[in-house]
């Protein structure tokens, strides 16, 4: 009996660690193009953090030529080198949209499925931050509001920390999760400084913005008050009125914008190239 579990023991498969290139997930939104690393000791008995990447444009899936492209990407390959065991999954998906998002969540789920996942710590999973703090009441209440203004100091010329973890977080869970509580929802940033680095930091929280799909408000000037205090910001006297400018605009986009889907059915994602008619495609050819 010792000699057949003996035999056995030796013919089990060993699961491959390492890296794991050209991997081909079939998901509901489409063939799934992925590689991913398994830590040299990986253990079923255990449990490890998971880390998706998704590659910018460059190295989307294009066809066989664009393959393993993701993989020189120190987005990816950064998080393999890390002290602590983590299972680093690549994804190389096939647009920038709607579709991309929902197959990184199921390439998530996939993993989470299949491998000994940490499953608490997984913002896919739980539909919010996996730190469960202001973040997570933040995107409860978003839901329920039409448009956003954030606010930040300026620290060394750009966005506190403080406002950019809390916006990494807020944004990377909603756009894992799929809520979509910006999508179209118009955002502003104001920026105060006693001097300078004003411009970097606006620039720095419209990126944002622009990645989340929010319509952009602005003043008649940039958005930016001076001074140390709150005293000496209320005698920025023209900034004060890039404020009262910035409010007027915010107030008049979403009234348009509630005007606006009333009459219009437009509360889904849509393509970034959207379908004309037959008689608007000759006014407007491709």
């Amino acid at each position: 009996m010792e000699n057949v579990s003996s035999s056995l023991a030796e013919a089990a498969p060993t699961m491959q660690t390492g890296l794991i290139q050209e991997q081909i997930l079939d998901s509901e939104e489409g063939v799934i193009h992925h590689s991913f690393y398994l830590p040299e000791s990986y253990d079923g008995e255990k449990s490890y953090p998971l880390v998706t990447t998704m590659p910018g444009y460059d190295r989307m899936w294009f066809g066989e030529d664009s393959s393993s492209s993701n993989l020189t990407w120190n987005g990816f390959t950064s998080w393999t080198e890390l002290d602590e065991e983590l299972i680093v999954v690549s994804a190389q998906l096939t647009d920038w949209g709607e579709t991309s998002a929902k197959q990184a969540n199921e390439l998530a789920e996939y993993f989470i499925e299949t491998f000994a996942v940490d499953k608490s710590r997984g913002c896919a999973k739980k539909k919010a931050c996996v730190i469960d703090d202001k973040v997570n009441e933040f995107l409860d209440l978003a839901a329920d509001f039409n448009g956003f203004i954030f606010g930040t100091p300026v620290h060394w010329a750009g966005a506190t920390g403080a406002i950019t973890s809390f916006l990494d977080r807020a944004f990377y869970a909603d756009f894992c999760s799929g809520r979509n509580n910006f999508y179209l929802k118009p955002a502003a940033a104001v920026m105060s400084a006693r001097r300078a680095g004003t411009t970097a930091a606006w620039d720095q929280l419209n990126k944002y913005f622009g990645l989340m799909q929010m319509p952009i408000v602005t003043s008649r000037y940039w958005n930016m008050v001076h001074g140390a205090t709150p005293e000496q910001v209320k005698e920025d006297l023209e900034g004060m009125q890039c404020m009262r400018f910035l409010a007027r605009n915010m107030v008049w986009f979403l009234r348009r914008k509630e005007a606006g889907e009333k009459s219009l059915s437009h509360n889904k994602r849509q393509s970034p190239l959207p379908t004309l008619s037959a008689d608007r495609k000759e006014a407007f050819p491709e």
